[in-house]
C-alpha cells in the first residue's frame, strides 16, 4: 500500500511526525556541536544539512496538501499570507530582542554557546523555515491560477532552482567548486523573475476586489520588507546578497541563503501584484461586462435542460437578454407559430417596450421578411435612419436582429434595441450571435419535448381506443351445427377499421356480417362501433341481410362525415334448410370452392354504406342465396387481404388467394384459415401489414357432422 493510498489525515500526521523528528534531530546536533564542542566532523555536517532539506521540504509538503483541500482563493491567499508573515516578523523580532538584550522572562543576553541560546537560534530557523514554505504553498495557488502545462512547469523549476540553491551550499562544503552557488542563485533569480509575472488571477477580480487586493498586496509588501530589513549583508561572497536572518544562518547557511531568495520572490510578486491591481481597475468594467455575459450564457445553457415549457421559456429568454445587454435596454422575441405551422413569426415575449410601441414603431414585417431572405445576423447602429424603423426620438438608437435557426430552420428572431448609436461592436455581435444559438436551441428543445408530450397522450388514448375496439369485435364465435367456422383480426394502425360479427337469430339461424370502414384511427373506430351497435340492434329481430344493411345506411348517414364509407358483407346461414344468403355493399367480394375445387367470386352486390341514401342503395343490393352441399368453403375477408404487399410492392392478390384456398379447401375451418395466412405472410415476408386484415372462413360439413370451430 502505498503512501498516496492512506488518508489525508493520516499522510499529514506522518509528514508532521517526519519532519518534528528530524528537526529533533538537527537540534541535538547543533546542542551537541555548540555545548559540547563535538562532531565537528564534515560529513556530518552535511546530513545535518541535509535533515535541515528534508525538515522544511516535508513542512512544505504538508502545507501543500493541506491547502490543497481548502482553497483560499487570490485575495484571501494573499491577507493570509500577510498576516502569517507579520505574525513571523513579530515574533523573530521578539526572539531576537530576547536573544540579544535580554526582556520580559530573560533579564540578560542568552550566551550563545548555552542550550537555550540553541534553542532559541533552532526555535527561530524553524519558525522562519516554516514562514517560508508557506510563502511558497500561497503563492504557488496565485501563480497556478489558471494553470497550464508551461506555468506547472515553470513553478517546478523555481522550486527545484531553489533546492538546488540549498544543495549548491551543501556540496561547497565537501568539493570546493568555483561559482557553484553563484550559478545557482542566478538560475533561481531567473526562475524567479520568470514566476512573478504569472498574475492571471488579477484580471478575473471585480472592481471591489481589485480595490481591497492593492491594500493586501501592499500591506503584504510592507510586511516582507520588514521581514528584509532585518538581514545584514553576506560577506561570504563579494557580490550583494542578504541573508534572511542571521539566526537562520547561524542554524543553516543553506537554508538561510534558500529563505532569501524566498523572500526576494514574495517581494517581487508583491510588487508586479500591486502594479498589475493598479492597470487592471480602469478595465474592470469591460472585464465585469464580459463575467455578466457568461454567466448570462450559463444560465441559458442550464435553462436549455431544466426548461420545456414552450410557452414559459420566452419570458425567461428574455430575462436573460436583460442581463447579457443590460437592464435599461430593449429586446423581444417573434416565433414562428409551431401549432399552426405559420412560417410568419409572432412577437412571443418583449421587455423594455410596449406592444403598442413596437408595432407602431417597427415595421416587423420588413424584418421578417428580411430574416427569412438573409438567415443571418443584422446590426443596424444608426437604427433611425433605417426606412422600418420610425420611432419620435432616438428610442431605438441602435438595434441588432439575431436569427434563431435550428436544423437548417428560422424559427424566428431575437431583436435588441439600445438607445444609442453604434451599440454594438463586433464582440457584441459574436456574443449575441452564440446567445440566439442557445435560445434556438432551447426553444427547439421545448418545443420537441412538448410533441413527445402529446405523442404519449395520443399514444396512450389509441391504446385506450384499440383495446375498447377489440371488445367490439365477438370474444366467441358460435357453435353451427354441421360447420366449422373461423376468424381472425389483425391491426396495422393502433386503431383499426374492420369489423366482424356473429348473431344467433334463432333455434337454427346464423347472422353474420363483415365491414371495412374507409380510414382508419379513432374515427373509423367511431364508425365501426355505430355499425355494430346498428347490428346487434336488428340482427335478433330481423336478421334478413338487406334489412340489416339499409337499416344500417340510414343510421351511419345521419352520424358520418363526408367522404367516409363502409363497405360490407351482410349474410344468414340456415342450418335448418341448407342455405346461405349473402348481400355485398361494395366489400370485397366473398369467395366461394366447392368439395371439387370449382371456385366462384360472389361479385354482385350494390354500392357501400354511407354512400347514397337508402332508396337508391336498395336498388344496387343483389342477394345471392346458395344452397350448402357438404364441402363448401366460404371466405370472406377485407381489402387488407388482397392488397397486402411484399418487398417488390407486389400485392397478394385475388389469384393468390383463390390458388392458396384450392390447396387447403380439404382442411376444416381452422385448417383452411391457418394454411392461407401461412401463404400471405409468405408471400409478404417480414413486412408488416399496411391495412388491417380481416380474415373469415366458413365451412359447410352437412347436418350429418357437428363440428366446432
Amino acid at each position: 500500500m502505498g503512501f498516496r493510498s492512506l488518508s489525508l489525515r493520516t499522510q499529514q500526521i506522518i509528514l508532521g511526525l517526519s519532519a518534528g523528528i528530524l528537526f529533533a534531530c538537527t537540534v541535538v546536533y547543533h546542542i551537541h556541536l555548540e555545548v559540547w564542542g563535538g562532531w565537528n566532523v564534515r560529513w556530518r555536517e552535511v546530513l545535518a544539512e541535509l535533515a535541515v532539506a528534508a525538515t522544511f521540504g516535508l513542512v512544505y509538503q504538508l502545507l501543500a496538501d493541506h491547502f490543497q483541500q481548502r482553497k483560499l482563493g487570490p485575495i484571501r491567499a494573499l491577507w493570509s499570507l500577510s498576516l502569517v508573515m507579520l505574525g513571523i516578523v513579530f515574533l523573530s523580532g521578539l526572539f531576537g530582542l530576547h536573544y540579544e538584550k535580554g526582556m520580559w522572562f530573560f533579564t540578560h543576553k542568552i550566551p550563545d554557546r548555552t542550550i537555550p541560546g540553541v534553542l532559541v537560534i533552532c526555535g527561530m530557523a524553524f519558525l522562519q523555515g516554516a514562514g517560508g514554505a508557506f510563502l511558497l504553498v500561497q503563492l504557488r495557488e496565485l501563480v497556478l491560477f489558471k494553470r497550464t502545462a508551461v506555468t506547472v512547469r515553470n513553478w517546478y523549476m523555481l522550486l527545484w532552482s531553489l533546492v538546488g540553491t540549498f544543495g549548491a551550499v551543501v556540496l561547497e562544503k565537501m568539493i570546493p567548486i568555483p561559482y557553484v552557488v553563484e550559478f545557482a542563485i542566478v538560475f533561481a533569480g531567473a526562475t524567479i523573475i520568470i514566476n512573478v509575472f504569472r498574475l492571471s488571477w488579477v484580471a478575473y477580480l471585480p472592481f471591489r476586489q481589485k480595490i481591497i487586493g492593492l491594500a493586501v498586496s501592499l500591506v503584504m509588501l510592507l510586511v516582507l520588507f520588514a521581514a528584509f530589513s532585518e538581514a545584514v549583508p553576506m560577506r561570504k561572497w563579494n557580490f550583494i546578497i542578504w541573508e534572511a536572518d542571521p539566526f537562520v544562518a547561524q542554524y543553516s547557511f543553506a537554508l538561510n541563503l534558500t529563505l532569501t531568495l524566498t523572500l526576494v520572490l514574495g517581494i517581487l510578486y508583491s510588487v508586479t501584484t500591486l502594479l498589475s491591481l493598479i492597470f487592471h481597475l480602469p478595465t474592470s468594467g469591460d472585464f465585469q461586462r464580459k463575467t455578466d455575459d457568461l454567466a448570462a450564457m450559463r444560465a441559458l445553457t442550464q435553462m436549455v435542460g431544466q426548461v420545456f415549457d414552450a410557452q414559459h421559456l420566452p419570458k425567461l429568454v428574455l430575462e436573460s437578454v436583460r442581463q447579457f445587454v443590460g437592464e435599461e435596454q430593449i429586446a423581444w422575441l417573434a416565433l414562428s407559430d409551431a401549432r399552426t405551422g405559420t412560417l410568419r413569426p409572432k412577437v412571443a415575449a418583449m421587455t423594455g417596450i410596449a406592444e403598442s410601441q413596437l408595432t407602431r414603431w417597427i415595421d416587423l414585417d420588413a424584418f421578417y421578411a428580411e430574416l427569412q431572405t438573409r438567415r443571418e445576423p443584422l446590426i443596424l447602429n444608426h437604427a433611425v435612419r433605417d426606412h422600418r424603423i420610425h420611432t419620435p426620438g432616438y428610442e431605438i438608437g441602435s438595434l441588432a436582429m439575431m436569427p434563431l435557426i435550428t436544423r437548417n430552420e428560422v424559427i424566428g428572431a431575437l431583436f435588441v434595441g439600445k438607445t444609442l448609436a453604434d451599440g454594438f461592436d463586433e464582440d457584441d455581435a459574436k456574443s449575441l450571435g452564440a446567445f440566439a444559438d442557445q435560445v434556438a436551441l432551447a426553444i427547439d428543445n421545448a418545443r420537441l419535448f412538448e410533441e413527445r408530450i402529446e405523442k404519449e397522450r395520443l399514444g396512450r388514448e389509441l391504446a385506450i381506443a384499440r383495446e375498447v375496439q377489440k371488445r367490439l369485435l365477438p370474444d366467441k364465435l358460435p357453435e353451427i351445427p354441421g360447420a366449422s367456422l373461423f376468424a381472425s383480426y389483425e391491426f396495422a394502425h393502433e386503431v383499426g377499421g374492420d369489423y366482424f360479427d356473429f348473431v344467433q337469430a334463432d333455434a337454427n339461424r346464423y347472422s353474420f356480417i363483415i365491414g371495412d370502414v374507409s380510414g382508419k384511427g379513432t374515427s373509423a373506430a367511431f364508425y365501426m362501433a355505430a355499425l355494430k351497435g346498428t347490428y346487434h340492434a336488428l340482427a335478433r329481430s330481423d336478421a334478413d341481410p338487406r334489412t340489416l344493411l339499409l337499416k344500417a345506411n340510414e343510421a351511419l348517414s345521419v352520424q358520418k362525415e363526408k367522404n367516409i364509407f363502409i363497405t360490407a358483407i351482410a349474410g344468414l346461414l340456415d342450418a335448418d334448410t341448407e342455405t346461405l344468403t349473402m348481400l355485398r355493399a361494395g366489400h370485397s367480394p366473398a369467395i366461394h370452392i366447392d368439395l371439387h375445387g370449382q371456385v366462384r367470386q360472389l361479385r354482385e352486390g350494390g354500392l357501400g354504406l354511407g354512400l347514397t341514401n337508402s332508396k337508391v342503395l336498395a336498388k344496387t343490393f343483389i342477394p345471392i342465396t346458395l344452397p350448402l352441399r357438404p364441402g363448401d368453403v366460404f371466405v370472406l375477408y377485407t381489402d387488407g387481404v388482397i392488397e397486402s404487399r411484399n418487398a417488390m410492392g407486389e400485392p397478394y392478390g385475388y389469384e393468390r388467394l383463390t390458388e392458396a384456398l384450392k390447396k387447403c379447401r380439404q382442411e376444416d375451418a381452422a385448417g383452411i384459415h391457418a394454411a392461407l395466412l401461412a401463404d400471405l405472410n409468405q408471400f409478404t415476408g417480414d413486412l408488416r401489414y399496411f391495412d388491417d386484415l380481416t380474415l373469415i372462413v366458413l365451412k359447410w360439413h352437412g347436418q350429418s357432422v357437428r363440428t366446432h370451430m
